[in-house]
């Protein structure tokens, strides 16, 4: 006997239009993130805002790697959030979020993006590429997001990370000892 299958109904009416909310409101906060003008990494702080619930927060993961590194560490509100890209920012020449794929669930009020984000450090070297997947949780307008955990990729963090602070510590490196002086390993020239 041939196995029946049942129809997929279309939703109705109500869950397309919180879908189409749902999956908007996420997009526009992701790609809120990227600068708001030509050759600043700044994005519009007041426009990433206008997507959050006053009781927003954000997270990382893996935990583990999120707990142990000093950029991610501990959840954020949204003004923590916004201090984190000031300060990511600041160390990139150039970076973008580009969405890949958004899937929705109507009933929990939850979206999962797979962004690209690619980031280029001031040391002029190549673009490093962040896989990450955010998990976002909405009010039940779908208008506003509560909670939202940015799943990064460790190893491309860790890249750009080291490649940041190769370029601070080339900043900062000590100029040539001059004779009489301790060198670098303790040695009197």
């Amino acid at each position: 006997m041939p196995a029946t299958t049942t129809p997929l109904l279309p939703p109705s009416e109500a869950e397309d239009i919180i879908y189409s909310k749902l999956s908007t409101t996420a997009r526009a906060f992701i790609e809120a993130t990227n600068s708001a003008t030509p050759r600043d990494n700044n994005p519009d702080y007041d426009l990433l805002r206008s997507f959050c619930a006053p009781h927003f927060r954000i997270s990382w993961a893996p935990k583990l790697f999120a707990r142990n590194s000093p950029v991610l560490g501990a959840p954020k509100d949204i003004d923590g959030f916004c201090n984190h890209i000031k300060d990511m920012s600041a160390n990139l020449s150039v970076w973008a979020i580009l969405v890949q794929d958004v899937l929705v669930d109507v009933k929990q009020r939850t979206v999962v993006v797979r962004a690209d984000f690619w980031m280029l450090p001031g040391d002029g070297g190549d673009k490093v590429q962040n896989d990450i997947v955010f998990f976002l949780r909405c009010d039940e307008s779908g208008e506003k997001i509560v909670d939202c955990c940015e799943y990064v990729d460790p190893f491309a963090s860790q890249q750009i990370r080291e490649r940041i602070s190769a370029k601070a510590w080339k900043g900062n490196a000590v100029s040539e000892p001059v004779n009489g002086t301790n060198d670098v390993d303790g040695a009197i020239r």
